[in-house]
């Protein structure tokens, strides 16, 4: 009796472990398409006085008439710098800038440097960071051509909030009324 005891309850263990799926659960189709949409979005905002808008392509000069953005325009040479190589006076704005939750651009000056931090804000896990591609001068106005790198599809990431972080540095004092932030979102598919 005992056998036949002990060998139903390790039949019952047997099934019972061999019904359950080790396949993660899919999403619908229309979430992966609105999710590839969104990576492939490519986001403009303005951020003067740490305000947030969205932008066009076009920039209004002095006397109000529209010019394209690549008319009159050049790049700037630029240093990117980790947190840790910033120096001490920055260190300050940029970690109340990258804390954040929405994060965004901000232009310091310091002995005779000009240094631009750009923060994503708060994202959910790690494995997500920003990278400066470029920087366009244009009259008055400097574009910053930024990329999120998003962790791979599956990847194994802490599960810690993160907030994705860059400084670039540019010799001399430079100034612009305003500065736009262009960001990018590669598609990862």
């Amino acid at each position: 009796m005992k056998r036949l005891i002990c060998l139903c309850v390790f039949l019952f263990f047997m099934i019972g472990c061999s019904n359950t799926s080790t396949e993660t659960p899919q999403p619908v189709e229309s979430e992966n398409a609105a999710l590839e949409d969104k990576q492939e979005q490519e986001t403009t905002s303005t951020m003067p006085a740490d305000q947030v808008e969205e932008k066009e392509d076009q920039t209004t000069d002095a006397k109000g008439s529209e010019q394209k953005m690549g008319d009159i325009s050049k790049q700037i040479p630029y240093k990117e710098l980790t947190f840790s190589k910033l120096p001490d006076a920055i260190k300050p704005e940029a970690k109340k800038l990258q804390r954040s939750g929405n994060g965004g651009t901000k232009v310091i000056h310091h002995e005779g440097n000009t240094y631009i931090v750009v923060a994503l804000g708060e994202r959910n896990t790690g494995g997500f960071s920003v990278r400066v591609n470029d920087l366009v001068e244009s009259g008055d106005q400097l574009t910053i051509m930024a990329e999120e790198k998003k962790p791979p599809k599956g990847a194994f990431v802490p599960q810690v909030i993160s907030y994705p972080i860059t400084t670039v540095c540019i010799e001399g004092i430079q100034k612009w009324n305003q500065v736009d932030l262009m960001l990018s979102q590669p598609n990862s598919k």
